[in-house]
């Protein structure tokens, strides 16, 4: 059986006129760098995983061209956007799965992902360097 209760009451009441303050999307000392043009490069780019693999893995690509964010990161935060690269939708998927191509340990999945991280960045230098834009 329910007891009969006083309604509940604040304490102290509630402050008028006083507004919240808006939130930052990136905290200012997160470090991340936010790069809109450089992901529609990556966006733009072929799969990866095919060039970084030896001939004859099972690396068919699927998909359109996503931005995987694998660089290093503190918890609870994303990479960030320069320490892209471009994946399909299938390798993606196996990456965060750790299955398929990216049935390996945690190093060496680290290792790849350093080596991949190098190689575009390096690509959309030598874009840069040609005059090239964004697809």
């Amino acid at each position: 059986m329910l007891r009969n209760r006083k309604p509940l009451e604040r304490r102290t009441p509630l402050r008028r006129g006083k507004r919240l303050k808006p939130r930052r999307s990136t905290p200012r000392r997160s470090g991340r760098v936010r790069d809109e043009r450089y992901l529609e490069w990556i966006r733009s780019r072929p799969c990866i995983v095919p060039t970084r693999f030896p001939a004859g893995w099972p690396t068919a690509c699927d998909g359109v061209t996503e931005a995987h964010h694998c660089g290093p990161r503190a918890m609870g935060r994303k990479a960030s956007d320069r320490d892209t690269v471009p994946v399909c939708t299938r390798h993606h998927f196996e990456y965060h799965a750790c299955a398929g191509t990216f049935r390996m340990n945690k190093e060496t999945r680290r290792v790849w992902a350093r080596l991949a991280i190098e190689a575009t960045q390096a690509a959309y230098e030598a874009t840069q360097a040609r005059g090239e834009t964004a697809a």
